[in-house]
């Protein structure tokens, strides 16, 4: 019972010190929501203490700065310091007569041991293919072949070549790759064996005199094959661009080392910004047993530095046989700065 007295004798307490309380503020609305009225004046910095606002209430463990991560930047042509280099810029190791390797062509005609698939995986990114439309009865029904000087000596269709640059862009899609075609071939009759192999939609097209774009933009793209085609045409295909018109290079007809000396353009638009370098022997065939000097580190690089001085012109190509003999991507590795 006293326990109960107590209770209302405080509530009547609190029942008049509201009522004096509202009778001291006559602006206070008595609907007002009790929070409208706790200013931040009233909630000071005092009140709220660090000590209560932890960390752990606000649940920065949950923030953990180690999972947030910058966005992996992807290679170009194997390294993610290439990237920013204009594709004239880059130096490339260009495979000579890229199609006629041992496996199907006559020594007398191969400039290479390996498979155009093969020579690819092991790192070349540019290739030069002679193309021809014919029905040479050494090749077959008329149509488009890859051969080297006589179609005896060896003669494949185009579209083993193309399948074979088809199934290696599918599977490596941050290669830039260039393809240099001579022969007889003209842009109408290469765009349909581009096409059925399904690298048209790769096909990048180039304004002369216009800036190349970076390695990563092509990438970025999707336009990541170049494409050079030495015979003209009637009609302009986009994406196969004029190859005398944007590359220039030096002598070719080289039958000893010694003979490589002079660098001087001698084909090809000299107003070009892309250059080529001629480092293969021949003598009537190709000569394996030379390519083992002219590919050797020293000699190579001495060569490239020697036309850079000649010339004043940073070569984008250097064209070689038998790639795997000697120090060739390395050379080239180093021109790329890696």
């Amino acid at each position: 019972m006293f326990k109960h007295y107590l209770l209302l004798v405080f509530s009547v307490a609190l029942f008049l010190v509201f009522s004096c309380e509202k009778d001291e503020n006559p602006d206070v609305d008595p609907n007002q929501n009790p929070t409208d009225t706790l200013s931040t004046d009233t909630l000071s910095t005092d009140t709220l203490s660090t000590d209560t606002l932890s960390t752990d209430t606000l649940g920065t463990d949950t923030l953990d700065t180690d999972t947030i991560q910058e966005p992996e930047m992807l290679p170009c042509n194997g390294d993610t310091s290439l990237c920013g280099k204009r594709y004239n810029e880059m130096v490339f190791a260009i495979t000579h007569n890229a199609h006629a390797d041992t496996g199907d062509f006559s020594p007398f005609a191969a400039n290479q041991n390996h498979t155009i698939a093969d020579q690819l995986e092991n790192g070349i990114r540019a290739i030069n293919i002679k193309a021809y439309y014919t029905d040479d009865e050494s090749c077959g029904d008329l149509g488009m072949y890859v051969y080297h000087g006589f179609p005896l000596l060896g003669c494949v269709p185009l579209s083993k070549s193309m399948n074979e640059v088809a199934a290696f862009m599918e599977s490596n899609p941050r290669e830039v790759i260039t393809m240099a075609f001579e022969g007889s071939v003209t842009p109408e009759q290469l765009f349909p064996e581009l096409d059925a192999a399904g690298i048209s939609q790769y096909l990048y097209d180039h304004t002369f005199g216009a800036p190349w774009p970076t390695m990563g933009e092509l990438l970025d793209s999707g336009k990541r094959l170049v494409v050079l085609v030495g015979a003209g045409s009637d009609q302009d295909y986009e994406g196969i661009m004029p190859l005398w018109e944007f590359r220039q290079d030096n002598e070719y007809a080289y039958e000893t080392p010694e003979q490589m000396v002079e660098c001087v353009p001698v084909r090809g638009n000299f107003d070009s910004d892309l250059f080529q370098i001629n480092n293969f022997l021949t003598n009537i065939t190709p000569q394996p047993e030379g390519t083992h000097v002219v590919n050797e580190y020293e000699f190579l690089k001495a060569r490239v530095q020697n036309c850079i001085n000649e010339t004043g012109l940073y070569p984008t190509y250097v064209m070689i046989d038998f790639y795997e003999f000697g120090d060739v991507l390395r050379v080239v590795d180093e021109l790329n700065g890696l």
